[in-house]
């Protein structure tokens, strides 16, 4: 399966931006899925270049991360206050979460910066391991979307 970021050629920014204008009674943000399995060997890029439209049309941006690269460091750093970062209570390599079920420090200064986290699922706290994992994200969840 390809992802849909790995050729980022097919990233038609100025249509992006295009779009956002003529719909924006209906566009609220712009969304981004970052990651190996959504872009391939693309790395950070695709989130750089959502960020790019984002600013344009003035819109919080929402990213989705799945398997390095990027990591969630990489990513962290970059999103903006407003920004959301779903799918929060991932439990694989880019867990916001430490071994020991503490937040990791970009987790918290992100959320200093005013970032905001998404769990997409009410039930999404099912798959974290264990109830100090529960408690370490008890603090950073936003929102749930419905997903």
């Amino acid at each position: 399966m390809v992802g849909e970021a790995s050729d980022l050629r097919l990233l038609d920014l100025h249509e992006c931006v295009h779009v956002g204008r003529e719909h924006q009674d209906l566009i609220v943000g712009i969304k981004v899925r970052v990651g190996r399995g959504a872009g391939g060997s693309s790395g950070i890029a695709p989130l750089d270049m959502a960020l790019e439209v984002a600013e344009e049309l003035d819109l919080p941006l929402m990213a989705h991360i799945d398997h390095p690269p990027p990591t969630r460091r990489e990513m962290l750093v970059r999103l903006r206050p407003g920004d959301v970062l779903t799918h929060c209570y991932r439990n694989f390599p880019n867990s916001l979460l430490r071994g020991d079920g503490g937040v990791r420090d970009e987790a918290l200064r992100a959320r200093e910066r005013r970032v905001m986290f998404d769990i997409v699922s009410r039930f999404a706290i099912l798959c974290l391991d264990a109830p100090d994992q529960q408690q370490g994200f008890a603090g950073l969840r936003d929102t749930a979307a419905r997903g």
